[in-house]
């Protein structure tokens, strides 16, 4: 699942900033700073809840 996401992200973020050249810089940032904004927070709450089981991951992918 991880390799089709990686393999998918940039080739769909390219398509979809190729109409807007001129804000392509700021726009193709947005999805990554996004990433780490919620990934971050994220992580201690699947470790808090049910870490034991997959539910929480799922729950927070």
């Amino acid at each position: 699942m991880v390799f089709g996401f990686a393999a998918t992200t940039p080739p769909a973020t390219s398509l979809a900033l190729a109409h807007y050249p001129g804000i392509a810089g700021t726009a193709s940032a947005l999805p990554g700073t996004a990433r780490f904004a919620f990934g971050g927070p994220a992580a201690p709450l699947v470790g808090l809840a049910l870490a034991s089981t997959v539910l929480a991951t799922a729950a927070f992918w």
